[in-house]
């Protein structure tokens, strides 16, 4: 049975579209939440992830697993987050990863903090999937809260609604959240939430 990198880099193009499509429905979500994280500005980050699945598709042929695909990923984005930033002058003009250099980017991913920031990513991926099933009315509470990062006042102001009103919707999706989450056995990505939006 063919492995997922090698359906990606085989020569029957339907059978690598789909098996690509596979890996970016996987990181897809990960990934901006982890450059969203960098740059606060969700197109942007959207954009970037992009164009760092672009980037892989086409050097598809150089890479000998999905691990160090995953990795020029999250350097790739990483690094265009920094570009667009600009924290420093050295990031003031674009990095580019080499394909010579991937092998030592997958050799990185072992560093405690990226792996930190890619367990949080995915953690947060499971939980956006959980909003995503939440009422119209609550969903667009919740992600106006997570996403832009608006007070309960703004809330309230943004959809017309009274400053209670949101506070008992954030309630109801709280206990609504744990409880799915709970059932998932989701227990690590319960107390994130819980300590990031709800303390």
């Amino acid at each position: 049975m063919e492995t997922l990198i090698e359906m990606i880099k085989s020569k029957d193009h339907r059978k690598a579209s789909h098996a690509f499509g596979q890996l970016f429905n996987d990181l897809h979500g990960p990934l901006v939440y982890y450059t969203y994280n960098l740059t606060k500005d969700l197109q942007e980050s959207e954009d970037i992830v992009s164009v760092s699945f672009n980037k892989l598709w086409l050097l598809k042929e150089n890479f000998e697993s999905v691990y160090s695909m995953r990795a020029f990923l999250y350097v790739t984005s990483r690094n265009s987050a920094y570009d667009h930033n600009r924290y420093t002058s050295n990031t003031k003009r674009n990095i580019e990863v080499s394909v010579d250099d991937i092998e030592q980017h997958a050799d990185r991913m072992a560093d405690e903090d990226q792996q930190f920031e890619m367990m949080r990513s995915l953690i947060v991926s499971e939980l956006y999937k959980e909003i995503d099933k939440l009422s119209p009315r609550l969903r667009s509470i919740t992600k106006l809260i997570i996403m832009e990062e608006q007070t309960t006042r703004q809330v309230a102001q943004s959809l017309n609604i009274s400053e209670q009103t949101v506070r008992n919707s954030l309630t109801k999706v709280r206990n609504l959240l744990r409880t799915r989450l709970l059932i998932k056995k989701l227990f690590l990505l319960v107390a994130l939430f819980i300590r990031i939006y709800f303390l």
